[in-house]
Parts: C-alpha cells; sequence; structure tokens
C-alpha cells in the first residue's frame, strides 16, 4: 500500500485495539465501574476508562505496537491481568509479588497486499495509450512505461484500501463484540481490587536482532522507544503463565492455563490475519 493507506490502516487499527482493551479493562473489573465512561464506536455501545494515566499508557503503547505489527517487526501484543500478592515477611516488611491471573493475546501475521509485479502486470493493458507521446517526441517509451504504472499503483491502491477498510472495520468488530460473550472473571479468595493491575506486552519477531533487522529504518518508533529507555526487555516470568510442573512428551515443560479462542480474522486485502483470544492461570 502507499503511506496514506498505509496510515489510515494503521491509525483504524490502532483506534480498534485501544477500544478492546479498554472495554476489556471494563469486563474484567480491573478498576472500578464509576471509572469507565460509555461511548459508541462501530456501532458498539463500549466502556472507555476515563483514567488519564490509563488512557495515556494505553495509547503510547499502541503509538509503538501498532507500526511495529504493521512494519513486521512484531508479531503479537498481550493485555496482562495482573494481582499483587503477599509471598512472604521479613524484618524489612511484606514481600509481594504479582501474579497473572489472564493473558489476552493479539496475534498477527502482516503480508504486502500487492506486489510491484501485480502492478506491471496491471498498467501493461494501459501502456498503449501512452505510446503516442514517444511519437510526438514529447515523453520516452519508459517514461510513459513508469507513468503508466504509477497511475496504475494509485489507482488499485484506492480501491485495496477502501475494501480493506470496510472488510477490517467488520471483523475488528465482530472481535469487539466477542468481548462481550466472556464470561465474568472468577474472584479469587481474599481479592482485593486494589490490589489488582494490567500490563501491555509486545512480543517482537523471530527476524528482529540488531544485526540483521535495521529496526531504526523500518519501524522509527520503536526505535526511539527502546534508546529512550521507554521500552525493555521483561523477564519472561513476568508476561506468561507459569510452568506445569509435570513435563512434556518432548521434556519441555508446559505452560499452565486454560487457551480460549475469541476471534480469527482473516483480511486478505490488506495483508492481516489475526488471532485473538485468552488464556487463563
Amino acid at each position: 500500500m502507499y503511506s496514506s493507506s498505509r496510515q489510515s490502516f494503521s491509525n483504524l487499527l490502532a483506534t480498534t485495539l485501544s477500544t478492546i482493551i479498554h472495554q476489556l479493562l471494563h469486563s474484567r473489573a480491573i478498576y472500578p465501574a464509576d471509572s469507565f465512561v460509555l461511548h459508541r464506536y462501530l456501532g458498539v455501545r463500549c466502556h472507555a476508562s476515563r483514567v488519564p494515566s490509563v488512557a495515556n499508557y494505553i495509547r503510547d503503547f499502541l503509538n509503538v505496537a501498532v507500526p511495529s505489527l504493521v512494519s513486521g517487526l512484531a508479531e503479537s501484543i498481550v493485555m496482562i491481568v495482573l494481582e499483587e500478592e503477599i509471598i512472604g515477611e521479613s524484618n524489612e516488611g511484606k514481600k509481594v509479588a504479582m501474579k497473572i491471573l489472564e493473558r489476552f493475546e493479539f496475534k498477527f501475521e502482516m503480508d504486502e497486499t500487492i506486489t510491484y509485479l501485480n502492478y506491471k502486470a496491471a498498467a501493461a493493458a494501459r501502456h498503449d495509450d501512452f505510446m503516442m507521446y514517444e511519437e510526438e517526441g514529447s515523453k520516452s517509451a519508459e517514461q510513459c512505461k513508469e507513468e503508466a504504472e504509477r497511475a496504475e499503483r494509485m489507482r488499485l491502491d484506492a480501491l485495496i484500501a477502501n475494501e480493506a477498510r470496510i472488510h477490517l472495520e467488520h471483523s475488528m468488530k465482530q472481535c469487539l463484540l466477542g468481548v462481550f460473550t466472556l464470561e465474568r472473571r472468577r474472584k479469587r479468595v481474599r481479592e482485593k481490587p486494589q490490589n489488582l493491575s494490567f500490563k501491555l506486552c509486545m512480543q517482537t519477531s523471530d527476524a528482529v536482532s540488531g544485526e540483521c533487522t535495521d529496526i531504526r529504518r523500518s519501524c522509527p518508533q520503536l526505535s526511539r522507544a527502546v534508546s529512550s529507555g521507554q521500552w525493555h526487555v521483561p523477564n519472561e516470568s513476568s508476561c506468561l503463565l507459569s510452568r506445569n510442573k509435570n513435563t512434556q512428551n518432548d521434556g519441555t515443560s508446559s505452560r499452565k492455563g486454560l487457551y480460549r479462542p475469541i476471534k480469527d480474522v482473516s483480511i486478505p486485502t490488506c495483508g492481516m490475519r489475526m488471532s485473538f483470544g485468552m488464556q487463563i492461570g
């Protein structure tokens, strides 16, 4: 896609993911109900946190995560529901740890929608219309060919962008509605609302490394966030559910928790496939 269409796609994806995350915070009772405000998005009545620190945290995260997803540097984002629990006491006071209660994962696969060769094939039919310029001596055949391909790129990009927007809005609306179908979170014994919180994480793709990927060029937002210290690599245990004590056939221990798919999305027009699901500890 052209940069304008890619930006429009990114904006729509970011707005929808933000809406889903806000709604999850409300439906999972992470914060008091009166700290949310009602609004409509894609024709659906949703809740949004009106706490500035929460809204800013989600916005700042997605400002980096969505460009990383679109550029192919990231493959998933996760919203993790946490509870602070006391694990011991000492002379210095109580020792606390954050326990993962639930994980909501958005796993993406991004592909290019139309390749350069597709444009060349589509432009071939219009190439003859530009050949008259060569006879008049105003433009060369190569220039006419490049103009035909450029015009075809713009025409097809506009058509694809509109179709992709319609498909994306419909699919993401279904993801949003899927949040409303979730059962209420079971409260733990002696659970205190003030001990609940959440965090957002992004998993980069296997291809990302300082040696083989120019992150600064592919996604300047991620490059700036990492270099400024705003983002860091957390311990695996703080983002994943604890491991089972029993091992699998291959000798590796499995992750504890039941995974429930919520919605799978496939939008060929914008080269996106997404799996949205939850994992319960």
